[in-house]
C-alpha cells in the first residue's frame, strides 16, 4: 500500500512514476516477530513494484527503533519521483470551478475501517480488519488517471488515503491559496457495507476523486469502462458549503472557512500554538 499510494499520488498529478526510494523503520530484528514484519514488508514492496513497473533505486533501513523493549509501529516509508511529459499534463487536487461533476474512480470499497485515522481517533488504537490491495486494479486506476490527465479531460484529481473519502473531499475544497479560491461540493455517498461512517472514513486503496466539466463526463465514463475501472458519480462542485448526503437525508453541512480553519490548525492539539 505504501508503494501504491506513492505512485498513485504521482499519477493523479499527471506524472508517470519512474523510480522509488525507501526508508524502512522497524524495531529490533533480534526478535523473530519484528524480523518477520520486515521480511513481509520487503515482499509486499517487491510485489507492488513488479505490478506497477516501478523500481526501487535507493533506500535505507533503520532497526532498533524501540524503547524499553517496545518497538515503534513498523513503518515502510516510500518516496517516489515521476516524469511529466508536458506542463499541460499537470493536474492539482483542488476543485477549480463550480457546477462541475465530481466522480470517484476505482472501487467504492467494502467499507473496512481497520487501521484508519477514524479508528485511531475513536479508540486510540491501531486495530481492526485491514483492507486489501488489488494490485491489478491499482495498476488500472493509475494508468487511467494518467491517461485522463494527459488527455485534458479533468479539472482536478486527488487520491483517497489518510482520512478516507471525507478528508479527500475536504482537501479538494479548501486546500488552496488564496482562500477566496475555495470551492464547495454537494455529494451523495455511495452505498457501502458499514453505512455512512464507512463510506466517509474508510481508507481503502485504489480510489481517486475527480472533478471535470459535465460535457466530458460521457467520454470519461467510456474510458473508465474500457480500462476496467468503476466510475461512481458523487455530485457536483458548488460555490459554497461542504454538503454530504445519504439517500433521503443530509448528514453534513459545513462552511468552507470552518473546514479550512480545522485543517490549517490540525497540529495545534499536538504541538501547541
Amino acid at each position: 500500500m505504501a508503494v501504491a499510494e506513492a505512485c498513485r499520488n504521482l499519477a493523479v498529478s499527471g506524472a508517470e512514476p519512474i523510480g522509488l526510494t525507501d526508508c524502512l523503520n522497524f524495531g529490533s530484528p533480534e526478535r523473530p516477530e519484528i524480523m518477520e514484519q520486515f521480511a513481509q514488508a520487503i515482499d509486499g514492496m517487491a510485489a507492488a513494484c513488479r505490478a506497477l513497473g516501478v523500481p526501487i533505486v535507493s533506500g535505507n533501513v533503520r532497526f532498533y527503533n524501540e524503547t524499553d523493549g517496545r518497538g515503534i509501529l513498523r513503518t515502510p516509508t516510500i518516496g517516489a519521483v515521476g516524469l511529466v511529459a508536458r506542463l499541460e499534463d499537470v493536474v492539482t487536487a483542488p476543485f477549480q470551478r463550480p457546477d462541475e461533476a465530481v466522480v470517484l474512480l476505482g472501487p467504492t470499497g467494502a467499507g473496512l475501517l481497520g487501521g484508519s485515522e477514524y479508528v485511531v481517533f475513536r479508540t486510540g488504537k491501531v486495530q481492526g480488519r485491514l483492507p486489501s490491495l488489488d494490485l491489478e486494479m491499482e495498476r488500472k486506476v493509475q494508468a487511467l488517471a494518467l491517461e485522463l490527465a494527459r488527455g485534458g479531460f479533468v479539472s482536478s484529481m486527488h487520491d483517497v488515503s489518510d482520512g478516507g473519502l471525507a478528508t479527500a473531499l475536504v482537501e479538494c475544497c479548501v486546500a488552496v491559496n488564496p482562500p477566496r479560491a475555495m470551492m464547495g461540493v454537494d455529494v451523495l455517498l455511495p452505498d457501502v457495507p458499514g453505512g455512512a461512517v464507512a463510506a466517509l472514513f474508510s481508507e481503502e486503496p485504489s480510489r481517486v476523486v475527480v472533478s471535470l466539466p459535465p460535457a466530458k463526463l460521457a467520454e470519461v465514463r467510456e474510458r473508465a469502462a474500457r480500462a476496467g475501472v468503476s466510475l461512481t458519480e458523487l455530485g457536483t462542485t458548488t460555490s459554497r458549503d461542504f454538503v454530504v448526503r445519504t439517500k433521503g437525508s443530509e448528514i453534513v453541512r459545513a462552511g468552507l472557512e470552518e473546514l479550512r480553519d480545522a485543517r490549517e490548525g490540525c497540529l495545534v492539539p499536538i504541538v501547541g500554538e
